[in-house]
C-alpha cells in the first residue's frame, strides 16, 4: 500500500522561500540603511561647507577691518588724538648676561 504525504512536501517548500527571503529582504533593508546614511552624510558635508564659507567671509572682514586700523594715516590720526610723538632715539631695554628662562 502507497502512502501519500503531501505536508512533507510543502514543508520543504517553505523553508526554501524563506531561507531565499531572509537575505533578500536583509540585504534590501540593509541598501536603505546605507543609502539614508550617505544622504545625512551629504546634508552634513554641504552645512560644513556652507559654515567653512561663513567663517572664511567673516575672517576676510576681519582681516580688511584690521589692515583698515593699522594703516598708516590711522595711526598717524590716532597718534595726534592722544598727543603721542615720534621718538628719534628710543632707549630699549638691554639685560646683561644669560636669559633666566632661556638658559635652563
Amino acid at each position: 500500500m502507497t502512502m501519500l504525504q503531501p505536508n512533507k512536501e510543502k514543508r520543504f517548500i517553505g523553508i526554501y522561500i524563506a531561507l531565499f527571503l531572509t537575505p533578500l529582504l536583509s540585504g534590501a533593508l540593509w541598501l536603505v540603511f546605507l543609502y539614508n546614511q550617505t544622504v545625512n552624510l551629504q546634508h552634513a558635508l554641504e552645512k560644513t561647507q556652507a559654515d567653512f564659507l561663513a567663517l572664511q567671509t567673516g575672517n576676510a572682514e576681519l582681516r580688511d577691518e584690521f589692515f583698515t586700523l593699522f594703516d598708516g594715516k590711522n595711526l598717524e590720526i590716532f597718534a595726534k588724538e592722544r598727543e603721542l610723538r615720534e621718538e628719534k632715539n628710543p632707549r630699549y631695554l638691554e639685560i646683561k648676561g644669560p636669559w633666566a628662562l632661556v638658559s635652563r
